[in-house]
């Protein structure tokens, strides 16, 4: 029966919330719910919404009070919440404190780290405001139900916090014995699939007009290319030869390369203004006259020569659109609508 506890920040924006709720569901539901027991200190932001991740699909709730008078330490806004979450619980332990302070924390969590197979640490890799933080938690590691303890390093900067006065976590990390996996709280959504096409290109075909002709004919708006092969006469790529002014920023300009092979992939989002697909294709190229000296990157154009020869998966739901961001160098991304 796997024991998994959680630590967290409780100062999450609604955004946030709502993206470390859908996260933890999708970590807790890899376990039986029959068998789950979250065992949590009810804290306000991460620990509540694990708590009620893990009664919402149908698994046992123990709580660790750090002190007796810990009720009164919870905001009157946030009570209803704590309380119901409280009386859901199969059992309860409070911890040989009378007054809730820092060390009743620190001893809460390390209480509930002896006790638990893994734990769960909604951080955002900074330091802790105090003794009995998320980051002291978090770079805890207890053996599961053994007395011994050790220190792990925290992820440092590969967490993503969130600018402003209260970094808010935007990054799940998972802890269990002696590893430390970050699961990223990527943008998702369940894709229902609709059509499954296979293309054969003519030789002389534009790569990318022949592609938009079919989309059009067949009225596909969007899908992913998990294969295609070809042979381009000539292809554009992004790249440059030049030494990069900002190496974080996109590269704008292209090469151009002429009589290569090719092996790539891609998706086909829509543009709903123009009404038309919008493909995004990585492709490995190789110079047959270079001994296929490869190059990999964005393919922007392409001529077929002889051949290309796809497999193309049309998305049913949800709309795939691909809008600009604006903080991000105006970078077109991925996103799913209704």
């Amino acid at each position: 029966m796997p024991r998994i506890g959680i630590t967290g920040h409780s100062n999450l924006t609604d955004a946030t919330e709502k993206m470390v709720h859908e996260s933890l569901r999708n970590l807790l539901l890899k376990h039986s719910p029959g068998e789950l027991v979250g065992v949590t200190c009810l804290a306000r932001g991460a620990d509540q919404l694990f708590a009620q991740v893990v009664l919402d699909i149908g698994g046992s709730l123990e709580v660790i009070l750090p002190a007796a008078d810990y009720r009164t330490k919870i905001k009157p806004d946030n009570l209803p919440r704590y309380e119901a979450l409280l009386a859901a619980a199969e059992s309860v332990h409070v911890m040989p404190f009378d007054n809730s302070r820092r060390e009743s924390y620190m001893a809460a969590s390390e209480h509930m780290l002896s006790t638990v197979d893994e734990i769960i640490a909604v951080w955002d890799g900074g330091p802790s405001g105090g003794l009995g933080g998320t980051a002291d938690v978090s770079i805890v590691r207890t053996e599961p139900r053994s007395p011994s303890a050790g220190r792990l390093a925290p992820w440092g900067n590969s967490c993503i916090s969130q600018t402003g006065k209260h970094p808010n976590a935007t990054a799940i990390l998972s802890l269990s014995g002696r590893r430390c996996a970050r699961l990223s709280t990527v943008r998702s959504h369940e894709l229902i699939p609709g059509r499954t096409f296979g293309l054969a290109f003519d030789h002389g075909d534009d790569f990318f007009e022949a592609l938009a002709a079919f989309c059009t004919a067949h009225n596909v708006r969007q899908g992913y290319i998990p294969m295609f092969l070809a042979g381009f006469a000539e292809a554009e790529i992004v790249g440059t030869c030049d030494k990069l002014v900002d190496p974080g920023a996109p590269v704008w300009s292209k090469v151009h390369l002429t009589n290569v092979e090719a092996l790539g992939c891609g998706t086909l989002g829509y543009d709903p203004e123009t009404d038309r697909v919008l493909p995004h294709i990585h492709t490995s190229l190789g110079l047959k006259e270079r001994s296929a000296v490869g190059h990999t990157s964005h393919l922007l154009s392409a001529r077929v020569q002889f051949l290309v020869e796809m497999l193309l998966v049309e998305i049913a739901t949800p709309t795939m659109l691909r809008t600009r961001e604006p903080a991000l160098y105006d970078v077109p991304l991925l996103r799913f609508g209704s």
